[in-house]
């Protein structure tokens, strides 16, 4: 729709929800981003490898916050180029001192008390004067897009529309970036595209499509080598 989107994701949205999740091997999530990732396995080893089991929940919570929030985030913005209203992106950095920002760090929501300015409502975790000053600077992003659709916050940096891969950072600076978790998320894109290419072209269901995709077809009718052909042959027949 064109109406101007703000949309952005947290460094660290897996250290919280992820302490509910099972505990995985580096063997073992090794083996899930092979078998995951289908004719990208190897890329995907390479971005997110754990050399040791101290790594693994390092490399795991990347992957998630990669996989459902910050590739998305980007996804979503880059399709705004479709339409005549901007995109504004963020992305939320700010730990917050103390045991709990060592040990949580940007966490899922925690910008949300920054944006509405009210730090008080987390009273567990200490703040600073930045963070005063961050949560006003956030906040005036905010009412000014919601009233304006431009985000501005006087003394702070200048937001630019999203082109490519700009984005603000909220964080122990606010400062215009670029790039950020890119070549993970070219990755994550074009598997996404592919298996939407490979839907639209053959009209096969999400399922079908996603077992085709984890086990060879790539760029929606190339094999990855000769011992997945039979997979081609399949999307040729459903053509």
């Amino acid at each position: 729709h064109a109406v101007p989107l703000l949309i952005g994701s947290n460094e660290n949205e897996w250290t919280s929800i992820g302490r509910f999740a099972s505990r995985v091997s580096a063997a073992g999530f090794d083996g899930w981003l092979r078998s995951r990732w289908g004719p990208w396995a190897e890329r995907a080893r390479a971005l997110y490898r754990a050399e040791s089991e101290a790594d693994v929940e390092s490399a795991v919570q990347r992957w998630q916050t990669d996989h459902w929030f910050a590739c998305p985030t980007l996804f979503a913005a880059r399709r705004m180029a479709a339409v005549s209203s901007p995109a504004f992106r963020y992305r939320f950095t700010r730990a917050g001192p103390g045991e709990a920002g060592a040990v949580l760090g940007a966490y899922p929501g925690a910008e949300i008390g920054y944006g509405f300015a009210n730090l008080a409502a987390e009273s567990w975790i200490p703040r600073t004067e930045h963070d005063r000053h961050l949560a006003g600077a956030v906040a005036d992003y905010w009412v000014a897009f919601a009233r304006d659709g431009v985000p501005r916050a006087p003394g702070s940096p200048e937001w630019p529309p999203f082109e490519s891969r700009e984005y603000l950072e909220l964080g122990d600076e606010v400062a215009v970036r670029t790039a950020g978790r890119s070549e993970e998320c070219e990755l994550w894109t074009r598997r996404l595209e592919t298996e939407i290419g490979l839907r639209r072209a053959v009209r096969l269901p999400p399922s079908v499509a996603k077992f085709l995709i984890l086990n060879g077809v790539d760029c929606g009718r190339r094999r990855r080598d000769d011992e997945n052909s039979w997979f081609l042959s399949v999307v040729r027949m459903l053509d």
